[in-house]
């Protein structure tokens, strides 16, 4: 089972890179017995899952996931990926396999394939939100037409411009709880030199 690097050590250069959605398929299990079968995913691509129902439970190299409508997750190429339903309702996923290319005249070394800046979970503003963009990438890419296949691919990059949101918000927010720690250092030092200085 690969291991793969957390986000805060992926390259911050989405933008730059190009995205192609390779294939789109959909699973579904009705499956609701207490021990249900495992079934088992490789991604031999980037590869993002997108929850259309929750219930059942993924297992992403090794960490416990419980997806919920809307929840989506991004892995890189060799995670391996488990999911089992046994809630007795239907598990559906929509799985988009897509490559990430550098732009033209900033490929990378051989050994160092880019990588989309985000890997983990993630998810859609609203259960409604994603109801929408499953059907709508669903039906696109079963359409086979260039213009289903351009919105399939506008909703490959909406589900990565949400991973991407995700993936800012965790960094402001771990800059605004290093803030208050510090600050609540400085304070409480600040207090004991005070009164150091009044009991001398």
């Amino acid at each position: 089972m690969n291991k793969h690097s957390s986000a805060g050590s992926q390259p911050p250069a989405a933008a730059g890179l190009s995205y192609r959605l390779l294939d789109v398929r959909m699973l579904r299990d009705d499956a609701g017995d207490a021990g249900g079968e495992r079934s088992f995913i490789e991604a031999g691509t980037h590869l993002l899952l997108l929850a259309g129902t929750g219930g059942g439970r993924l297992v992403i190299d090794g960490r416990v996931r419980l997806p919920r409508p809307g929840s989506l997750y991004v892995c890189a190429p060799g995670q391996l990926i488990e999911w089992t339903n046994y809630t007795g309702h239907p598990l559906e996923l929509l799985l988009l396999h897509f490559d990430v290319a550098a732009p033209p005249g900033g490929e990378p070394a051989a050994d160092a394939p880019p990588r989309f800046p985000f890997l983990g979970e993630a998810a859609a503003p609203s259960a409604v939100a994603a109801g929408q963009l499953f059907g709508a990438i669903r039906a696109g890419w079963e359409q086979g037409t260039p213009s289903g296949r351009l919105r399939a691919e506008a909703g490959l990059l909406e589900l990565l411009s949400l991973a991407l949101g995700i993936r800012s918000a965790r960094r402001r927010w771990r800059s605004k709880r290093r803030a208050w720690s510090w600050s609540g250092i400085t304070r409480a030092r600040s207090r004991s030199w005070s009164w150091r200085r009044s009991r001398g």
